[in-house]
Parts: C-alpha cells; sequence; structure tokens
C-alpha cells in the first residue's frame, strides 16, 4: 500500500513518517513551506525514542498526484479545510479507501459523497508542529478504525495491520462514529488552552483548571444526550460521565507539569493555529457543534459559548495564545448565565 497523506499537518506528518519507517510508501500533500524542506532537507521527526529521518515524498497540490490502485488516503486536516480538499480529490477512483483522522463529527459524511469506501479514524496521539519540516511526536501512540457508518473489513484489517508495523496500538471499532463524539467530547477544552496559553499536563493537574474544564465537558455531555447522540470514550477510557467526574477529581494529573520541557509539553492543535497565526481553527467544530445542538435542543451552553465566542474574538484581532485569563472566561460564562439563560 502506499499512503497519501492529504493535509499533514503535524499529526498526519507524524503518521506518515512512522509508516515511511516501517517500509511503506508516503506522499505528504502539506503546506509549501513544509514541503519544500521536506524535499531539500528531508523530514525530521522527533520522538520520546529518538530523532527519525524517514523518507517521504511531499508535494503542495493534489494535483501532483498520479493515482496508484493500491492507493489508501489518509485525511487529516483541520475540519475547516475538509471540504475543499475532497473537492481536490475528484480524480481520485471513487473505490479508493480513505481514512478521516480528523477530529470532529462530520468528516465521514462528507467524505461518503465522493467516496464510496469512507472509514472513520480515531487519533490518541499528540502531535506539534515545531517548523516546516520538524515534527515533535509528544505523547500516546494510540489509533483506532471503522467503517463509516458501520461495521470492519479487509481494508481496516490491512490497514490497521500497517499501523501497528509502524508503531501504533489499534482498536478497531464496528460503530467508530460514537467514538468520534467522545473524542469531540475531549476536544471542547481545546480552545480553553488557547485562549489562556496552557498546556494539557499543566491543565489535567491544576485544581482550577481541571474543574473548568470538567464544566464544559459536562455540559457538551449534556447536550449530547440531549441531542440523542451515541457516544463512547476512546480504548481503556471510562464512560463519558467518569472520565469528567475523574478529571475533576484530579485522576489524570501529572507530578510536575511545570518541569516538563517545552517539547514535551501538549499544546492541542487549536493553540498550534494561534501561535501560527492562522485565521481559522476547528473551534466552529468543536464548541460550535455544542452550541448549534444545544439552541436547537433547548439545552444552555454557557461554557462552550463562551469559548466560541472568546475565540472568534482572539482570531479576529490576530491574538497569541494568552489573550485572556482564566477569570476572564470565567467572568463570561457567568454573564452568558445571567443575560442568555
Amino acid at each position: 500500500m502506499r499512503f497519501v497523506i492529504v493535509g499533514a499537518g503535524a499529526i498526519g506528518t507524524a503518521m506518515g513518517g512512522y509508516l515511511s519507517a516501517a517500509g511503506h510508501p508516503v506522499v505528504l500533500i502539506s503546506r509549501p513551506s513544509h514541503a519544500s524542506v521536506i524535499n531539500e532537507r528531508g523530514l525530521t521527526l522527533r520522538t520520546a525514542r529518538g530523532i527519525l529521518h524517514p523518507a517521504v515524498t511531499a508535494v503542495t497540490s493534489l494535483s501532483d498526484v498520479k493515482w496508484q490502485d493500491d492507493d489508501v488516503i489518509f485525511l487529516t486536516c483541520k475540519s475547516q479545510q475538509s471540504k475543499e480538499l475532497l473537492a481536490e480529490m475528484a480524480s481520485a477512483p471513487k473505490e479508493t479507501p480513505i481514512f478521516c483522522f480528523q477530529n470532529g463529527v462530520r468528516n465521514e459524511e462528507w467524505a461518503a459523497e465522493s467516496f464510496r469506501n469512507v472509514y472513520a479514524g480515531l487519533v490518541q496521539i499528540s502531535a506539534t508542529f515545531s517548523e516546516p519540516g520538524v515534527v515533535e511526536h509528544t505523547r500516546n501512540d494510540v489509533l483506532a478504525i471503522g467503517k463509516y457508518p458501520s461495521g470492519l473489513d479487509e481494508t481496516t484489517t490491512s490497514v490497521g495491520n500497517a499501523l501497528e508495523r509502524a508503531g501504533f496500538k489499534m482498536t478497531y471499532y464496528e460503530a467508530a462514529m460514537p467514538r468520534k463524539w467522545g473524542k469531540l467530547l475531549v476536544n471542547l477544552n481545546n480552545s480553553l488552552y488557547a485562549l489562556i496559553d496552557t498546556w494539557l499536563q499543566l491543565a489535567y493537574t491544576d485544581i482550577e483548571l481541571r474543574t473548568f474544564l470538567a464544566s464544559t465537558m459536562r455540559e457538551g455531555l449534556d447536550v449530547i444526550h440531549g441531542a440523542g447522540v451515541e457516544i463512547e470514550m476512546g480504548p481503556g477510557e471510562p464512560s463519558a460521565e467518569d472520565f469528567i467526574r475523574q478529571m475533576a477529581a484530579g485522576a489524570f494529573a501529572y507530578a510536575n507539569p511545570l518541569e516538563l520541557p517545552p517539547e514535551r509539553r501538549t499544546y492541542p492543535s487549536t493553540w498550534q493555529d494561534v501561535v501560527l497565526h492562522r485565521r481559522s481553527t476547528e473551534v466552529e467544530h468543536f464548541n460550535g457543534e455544542i452550541v448549534r445542538l444545544g439552541l436547537k435542543h433547548g439545552i444552555p451552553t454557557p461554557y462552550n459559548t463562551a469559548l466560541l465566542e472568546m475565540m472568534r474574538e482572539l482570531l479576529r484581532r490576530n491574538a497569541m495564545p494568552g489573550l485572556y485569563t482564566l477569570d476572564q472566561v470565567q467572568k463570561r460564562v457567568e454573564e452568558l448565565k445571567s443575560n442568555r439563560w
């Protein structure tokens, strides 16, 4: 199999790098600056086990890809880029398997409008885009896959085997979309990391921060249940309700988060987008998803609305992470509770 990684940022580059190191041909479709450095100096993948320099092909446009019968597409772009990139894949054979290794819960249905073999991909790894040509794999090695809308087949087996040989721990889901809603629930907190400039290990440890994280997720879960959506958390994780309770109680706290070197800290992709001055993030597909469902079903969403509106303000101002303090975010939540609900 040849793996064509469409929208190869930090996650897609890391996955492609490991697959290449395991012997698979890999094509990365990425931003021009990233592709240029890779083609000139090679890819640098920094991991907890050392530095890798896997051989990959990098291009900037899907028009540069000559499709092959054994291709497998990994769509790893942000949700706001999916429709544009799917349109650019019009020349790809419709039978080509496409795995949506993305956050958000709408990408699979969009992909199914163009491709006959669509798969849900769940990413439990963290990676940081350090600079063009350089990616840090900072945390975890867990992936999960399943056919969309449900089922398993020979493709899930063959692709899963390839990913296992590349070093990933694989889980297979007969029904993958409930698990993607579980990932959405965790991703509701990504905005906060960017708004106040913090990282996951510290947020899971600090009492005030993790209380806010848990409240945001609890609100999201109320909306998901109210909408009648099935939800499942990740491999080895407790139920959504227990996950939230354990987070609030400090079960996921780290011993010394302030002593972690910057390259080992986990900054979600929303934070990375803000640092790189990108004018859009996945907030509309995370908190926005909950806010829209809340409006539809008459469920208050002050936490997710505050994060959504404040991220929109940060992006309009083209500001860096840390524009707000946690106190300011909490104040906005209370204002929304008083004035809107």
